[in-house]
């Protein structure tokens, strides 16, 4: 939930999920000496991370300005000296928000600030004039003199501190839950425990999702925290995708209960009291996808599906996922005019027609944006979470064009800025650059992958699916960014992999 990373609140959740994790790793790695020393080799990407973090903390790009700068930067003298009413408008406006916003977000303002000098540049031109002028010097009295030979961080802030614990503790729960089981009996016990969760906040969401009536006085989720955009929640949720991206982590698990369970009831599975259960929170963790109106959801969660079903050796439990199969589409046929499923079909029908116009998708514009932004810094990378500050620089006139369309329409005025590149992959490397993508990423990936091909257990195999399937996801969106993803993709990552490892039933 992205409401973690953001104030006071989400400094506070982060520094308290750094403890605890931090606390039973240690436990753990204590009463774990001897295998550890056997399989350090593991813990690689984790030193490299921390090195990679230490190291950036040191080289830093850009810097907030005290008082003392800010009177330097003579704004009012340059609005005095300044002819034009609308440029006038323009950088005091600006310059207004990002003296606000160094307070509260130093990297917020620096992606303010460049998204005013994109726009400046692209409305007014590069004749000098005095508003460019104050533009040009802002950015001079910023801007640091960074090493290119080591790695970099955007700014030097506390604000920084959440980003660092939550990816570093994220990465060591991975470890964490890995260490903590030695028989797949515990793993099994805690999978299950998640999977009815994971069911349950589902039907919430269904429910959620048919008894919501927009209002300004009620907050979106539960009645307890608004949402960025109201269309787009789910569950406890603020994104439609991130619910679907956790829902096929979800699946993945039930389904690697669902097999296990078929192979054990080899002749009389259909009588199997567990099987129903599984199957019908299976059903119901799917159909949450299709309501949340997540295209990308339907499509994964069927590719997964897919890859799955040759695994599946036992004729009858081949008719048991015809018969789920069959279940889907007669859903499919009989919600045809349902408000998710309308909205989805629209969607890809829009995008269609605007492809034939030749407009291509935002995603699209902005994954060429990411590439530019890697091609210029690309054995490093601009710093952890610096996409967001970074990628006015970078921006192409198309997203600028495509961003301003919605201020038209806007009650308030707003400066539109891209959060997220939408795929986190490109986002990452650009963060890293090739040398931590290389040690940290890759390695985690290639893992995955042999893994999933390799294991013998189709419990593990199945699991190993699913985050294959978020790393599918990872390639059209930002799941990282959504703790309730990318923890969860840890923990069933790492005990997929002691699963994976373990000889014991």
């Amino acid at each position: 939930m992205p409401w973690l990373n953001a104030g006071l609140a989400g400094e506070w959740l982060s520094s308290l999920f750094a403890i605890i994790v931090i606390v039973l790793l240690a436990k753990t790695i204590y009463f774990n000496r001897k295998e550890i020393k056997r399989i350090w080799y593991i813990f690689i990407p984790l030193y490299f991370f921390f090195l990679l973090l230490f190291i950036s903390s040191f080289n830093v790009t850009f810097q907030k300005l005290d008082e003392l700068k800010w009177k330097s930067l003579d704004l009012d003298n340059a609005i005095v000296k300044e002819t034009d009413p609308e440029k006038i408008k323009m950088i005091n406006n600006h310059f207004r928000n990002i003296y606000l916003m160094e307070k509260q977000d130093p990297k917020l303002a620096i992606a303010i600030f460049f998204n005013l000098k994109n726009t400046y540049l692209k409305t007014f031109g590069n004749k000098p004039t005095p508003a460019l002028s104050t533009i040009s010097k802002y950015e001079n009295l910023i801007t640091l003199g960074t090493s290119h030979f080591i790695p970099s961080s955007i700014i030097a802030s506390h604000s920084i501190i959440p980003d660092y614990l939550y990816i570093i503790c994220s990465i060591l729960f991975f470890y964490l839950c890995y260490l903590s089981f030695h028989n797949k009996k515990s793993i099994r016990k805690l999978l299950m425990t998640f999977f009815i969760s994971s069911g349950i906040l589902a039907l919430v969401g269904i429910y959620q999702k048919y008894n919501y009536t927009p209002n300004n006085n009620t907050p979106e989720i539960f009645g307890i925290w608004d949402t960025p955009e109201p269309r787009y929640f789910f569950a406890s949720f603020t994104y439609k995708n991130h619910w679907s991206c956790f829902a096929v982590i979800s699946l993945s698990v039930g389904f690697a209960f669902l097999i296990r369970n078929i192979h054990i009831h080899t002749d009389n599975f259909l009588r199997s009291k567990i099987i129903p259960f599984i199957s019908l929170f299976c059903f119901i963790l799917f159909i949450s996808t299709v309501y949340s109106a997540s295209r990308s959801g339907v499509i994964i969660s069927l590719l997964f599906v897919s890859i799955l079903f040759p695994y599946i050796k036992i004729f009858k439990s081949k008719v048991l996922f015809v018969i789920l199969s069959l279940s889907f589409s007669i859903f499919f046929f009989s919600f045809k005019d349902n408000k998710s499923i309308t909205e989805m079909h629209n969607n890809t029908k829009q995008q269609i027609v605007q492809f034939k116009l030749g407009g291509l998708p935002l995603r699209l514009h902005l994954w060429h944006d990411l590439y530019q932004q890697i091609s210029l810094r690309t054995f490093w990378g601009y710093g952890i979470n610096s996409y967001r500050s970074i990628n006015p620089i970078h921006q192409s006139n198309e997203v600028l064009n495509i961003r301003s369309i919605g201020l038209q329409y806007a009650h308030n005025l707003y400066t539109p800025l891209i959060g997220h590149g939408h795929n986190d992959w490109l986002e990452l490397f650009s963060e890293i650059g090739w040398i931590g993508f290389s040690f940290v990423l890759l390695p985690a990936l290639l893992l995955i992958i042999r893994e999933m091909i390799s294991t013998e257990s189709l419990f593990a195999k199945s699991l190993f699916l699913g985050c294959f399937s978020y790393c599918l996801f990872s390639l059209i969106d930002f799941p990282i960014r959504t703790p309730a993803c990318f923890i969860i993709f840890c923990g069933i990552f790492g005990v997929a992999l002691k699963y994976s490892k373990l000889s014991s039933n």
